[in-house]
């Protein structure tokens, strides 16, 4: 059963994104994940890509993360999980503030990770 959770436009902020995290590592059936436009920061983003980096039940294909305030520390958190990703295909960052090391980090675990579009 493949499952989207949409929660754009909700004003989640890093608190809501850290409570996103404690939910979607333990529920395998969420395959697609919609919060955009969210102000997650790199705080809420952080808390995410390290939950999904962790959780060994998460089947999570697709994230949309456009328009959420991400910058350096929060790609190379993303970086890290996608980089050992084994279900990821689709990671949307578009309008964010990624820029220096974390570009670089973020644009190297996309390019090593065959199955990410």
């Amino acid at each position: 059963m493949r499952m989207q959770v949409d929660l754009s436009w909700n004003k989640l902020g890093p608190e809501g994104a850290k409570a996103i995290a404690k939910g979607i590592t333990v529920m395998a059936s969420i395959t697609s994940l919609v919060i955009h436009s969210n102000d997650l920061g790199d705080e809420g983003v952080g808390a995410i890509a390290a939950a999904l980096k962790e959780s060994t039940t998460s089947n999570l294909r697709s994230i949309d993360l456009r328009n959420n305030k991400i910058g350096a520390k929060g790609a190379e958190a993303l970086a890290a999980w996608l980089a050992v990703s084994a279900s990821m295909t689709c990671c949307d960052v578009r309008y964010n503030q990624i820029s220096g090391e974390g570009a670089t980090q973020l644009s190297a675990a996309v390019l090593g990770n065959l199955k990410i579009e």
